[in-house]
């Protein structure tokens, strides 16, 4: 009897069974915790949905309208990574790296090339200070930009850019002379203008064809608005005849002619024989014009501002001394110029000429959190992103040496990125370090105004200085 005592007091209590009570108690519950679920993706979607993004205030508008750099990184610091224009039209701005990147990769969106007005087969864009003329090569799409671009890719590898830019930067410091005063945007501007022109024909620009170019980049850096008016097509049609005339000269020489006409813009587009001379004409005057306007303002706000921080002149010295000592450049000096790269790689940070990139939404997606419609604009200013402390550490202060760290693949973008970046990303890239290494081995610059003065910007994207950039030029001893 003792045995069978102790087995049932061993022996596991009964199973507990719900009560019906109980089990509505179960049902009601559930029910509960499921309306809260949907409630939650409700207001979740809600907040996430176009509606509900910070929309652009009209205060912060006003900055915008009068400092479109400056007022864009107020508008991201005051309302988030994520904010839309008030208006019928969709668009939103975007800083967050992380989306940058997607916009400038993901094929769920295609690059939108903002064009305000038409006057006389002249367009206003979007991110440059002069208008381009109308029905070139690089606003072909779709397959037509494919096989485009396939036909000039060699000219983006071409190794004349160095040689070039050494050249015509010697060249053009000889005509200023010791301890000149000058406005360097300028004077870049016509060395690019030479360098630009030799590199895509193969050939020199006539002095008539610079006189003209330097007439027009004078008239449209001296406005300040973004109208385009009939004087303006006519400064910009007035150079289309060089163009064509160039396009005529390398046809009657010959796209194979010389080894430098043959790796040009033209020498490529000749050879395929898929384009007419108006066509190369009008692709010509946008090159000069774009090609020489952003990396003209870009390497002169970087000399600025390697002007107003000695230590960062004392470096790049050092490495001048180093790499080259007494003699000249050559082309194989440059790629051993890293703390110059560094230098113009700060400078396009701080001050990116051309800082727009804009893409359109093919369907309905999700970015940054936020749900945006087909159709919509997604916008990203550079400038924003360049200036976002939590990827750059005193992003107001002008430090190359952060660039020997890791930094975010798209934290850095004056080139965009992706399959529809700027392909002169590397052209742009050699040129400068050419012409700044070719300066800083003869002269010592200083500025004639404070930097913060040249911030003063055109009313566009382009960070084109109103006030040029005025220097004095003293012989390095």
């Amino acid at each position: 009897a003792g045995t069978k005592t102790a087995t049932r007091a061993d022996a596991p209590p009964p199973e507990p069974r719900l009560s019906p009570t109980n089990m509505d108690s179960v049902y009601t519950l559930t029910a509960v915790i499921a309306l809260l679920l949907v409630a939650l993706v409700f207001v979740f979607r809600r907040r996430t949905s176009a509606s509900n993004v910070p929309v652009l205030t009209p205060k912060l508008a006003e900055l915008v309208q009068s400092s479109q750099h400056d007022g864009l990184c107020l508008a991201h610091d005051e309302l988030g990574d994520v904010f839309r224009l008030p208006g019928s039209e969709p668009i939103f701005y975007f800083r967050n790296a992380d989306t940058v990147g997607r916009l400038c990769t993901d094929n769920s969106f295609v690059k939108n090339d903002a064009v305000y007005k038409v006057v006389d087969g002249v367009v206003n864009v979007s991110n440059l200070v002069q208008p381009l003329l109308n029905n070139t090569l690089f606003q072909k799409d779709g397959p037509e930009w494919k096989q485009t671009r396939k036909d000039i890719n060699p000219l983006f590898a071409s190794p004349d850019y160095t040689p070039v830019a050494l050249e015509l930067m010697s060249r053009h410091l000889a005509t200023i002379g010791d301890g000149a005063e000058c406005d360097l945007q300028e004077e870049l501007h016509v060395v690019l203008q030479q360098a630009v022109m030799r590199l895509m024909t193969g050939i020199d620009m006539p002095d008539e064809a610079a006189a003209d170019y330097a007439e027009c980049i004078k008239h449209f850096g001296a406005k300040t608005t973004t109208d385009l008016s009939q004087a303006d097509a006519a400064m910009l049609l007035k150079v289309y005849p060089h163009a064509l005339a160039a396009v005529q000269q390398v046809r009657e020489l010959g796209p194979s002619s010389t080894p430098t006409i043959s790796r040009s813009l033209l020498g490529l587009m000749l050879k395929a024989d898929r384009y007419t001379d108006d066509e190369m004409a009008r692709t010509l005057v946008n090159m000069i014009v774009a090609g020489a306007e952003s990396p003209a303002a870009g390497i002169a706000k970087t000399i600025a501002g390697v002007a107003a921080h000695p230590k960062v002149l004392k470096k790049i010295h050092e490495e001048l001394d180093t790499v080259v000592g007494k003699r000249a450049i050559t082309s194989a000096d440059v790629p051993q110029f890293k703390y110059l790269e560094n230098v113009l790689k700060e400078g396009h940070r701080r001050w990116d000429p051309a800082t727009v990139i804009s893409r359109r939404v093919k369907a309905d997606v999700e970015l940054d959190g936020v749900r945006v419609p087909a159709g919509s604009l997604a916008v990203v200013c550079v400038h924003a992103v360049h200036m976002d402390k939590r990827q750059w550490d005193r992003p107001d202060d002008f430090v190359p040496e952060r660039f020997e760290g890791e930094i975010h693949p798209f934290a850095w973008v004056p080139f965009g990125g992706g399959p529809r970046g700027c392909p002169g990303k590397r052209a742009t890239m050699l040129l400068g370090k050419a012409i700044l290494g070719e300066l800083y081995s003869k002269y010592d610059v200083a500025l004639q105004v404070p930097l913060a003065e040249m911030d003063k910007h055109v009313d566009k994207y382009s960070s084109w200085s109103g006030i040029g950039v005025p220097v004095s030029l003293r012989r390095r001893c």
